[in-house]
């Protein structure tokens, strides 16, 4: 056997393997061959120059510009997820993914509807008919009445103010130091 690994006697050429063949071949054949390599264009001239000028810069550069875009890519990933959690999926609305933004728009909507669920039944309840019944005694007192109806729609709004003054103290003693608010 031969160094070829074929049985007919050939011997092995390594000519035969590289670019450019044996040297025997037409170059339009052979696209390996030297007259088969085209000029070079002023871009590759420019950055052979620059090598050449400084061959550490350049290294450092082919070698630096990866990693710094790629950390400019993380950058900009940590950057994104963080206005994701502070924002959510828009700054204008609260539709779709809330952010931390949100929180405090959507507890005092909650804490405002919370008030209004409360505080309707006990204006319609209680006060109201309190109300009626001032405007009634008015009628029927006539012009003094009008002067005791003011005294009691000034005793009532005062009743109805200390009233949710102390509910108000009841709910801020529930939280630790919470009462501590209004003093």
């Amino acid at each position: 056997m031969s160094a070829s690994g074929s049985d007919d006697g050939s011997v092995f050429d390594p000519w035969e393997y590289l670019p450019g063949g044996d040297g025997n071949s037409d170059t339009e054949d052979d696209p390996g061959s030297v007259e088969s390599v085209s000029p070079f264009d002023q871009s590759t001239i420019d950055v052979l120059q620059t090598f050449g000028s400084s061959p550490v810069g350049f290294i450092f550069g082919v070698v630096l510009t990866p990693i710094l875009n790629g950390i400019e890519g993380v950058v900009r990933l940590i950057l994104y997820y963080l206005n994701l959690v502070a924002f959510g999926d828009s700054r204008a609305s609260t539709d779709g993914t809330l952010g931390l933004v949100d929180v405090p728009r959507l507890a005092s909507g909650a804490i405002i509807e919370a008030g209004n669920l409360i505080g309707e039944p006990i204006l319609n309840e209680a006060i109201d008919p309190l109300v009626d019944g001032l405007i009634g005694i008015g009628d029927w007192a006539g012009p003094w009445g009008l002067l005791g109806a003011a005294i009691a729609l000034v005793v009532i709004v005062n009743l109805y103010a200390a009233t949710l003054r102390k509910a108000l103290e009841i709910v801020l003693d529930l939280i630790p130091g919470g009462g501590a608010i209004l003093e």
